[in-house]
């Protein structure tokens, strides 16, 4: 009977050790869904970046999110030079 007893013990232990062990989902980020818009990183800026052209690829604009050392998103506008014409903080929740 101690057998018995000893046996359900063990399995009620592993049991609930499986109840604590739950894996946690990762949290998703608003980067996740900027390859399917068309963006790439940039290793080397290390940024997000899409190109825009117009007039048959005679003027380009670089659409980028950036990470702030902050931990912030911002997103800029760049072109005619390398000139940042736009920016904006981008909200963790929707942006991208």
């Amino acid at each position: 009977m101690w057998e018995a007893i000893k046996k359900w013990w063990q399995s009620f232990k592993e049991w609930f050790a499986s109840l604590t062990n739950v894996e946690e989902e990762p949290v998703p980020s608003f980067t996740d869904g900027l390859p399917a818009k068309g963006y790439e990183y940039n290793d080397v800026r290390d940024w997000w970046e899409r190109t825009w052209s117009t007039n048959e690829g005679q003027e380009t604009i670089l659409e980028v999110y950036k990470e702030e050392p902050t931990g912030e998103w911002k997103q800029l506008m760049i072109g005619y030079g390398d000139r940042v014409f736009y920016e904006e903080e981008v909200n963790d929740n929707g942006g991208g």
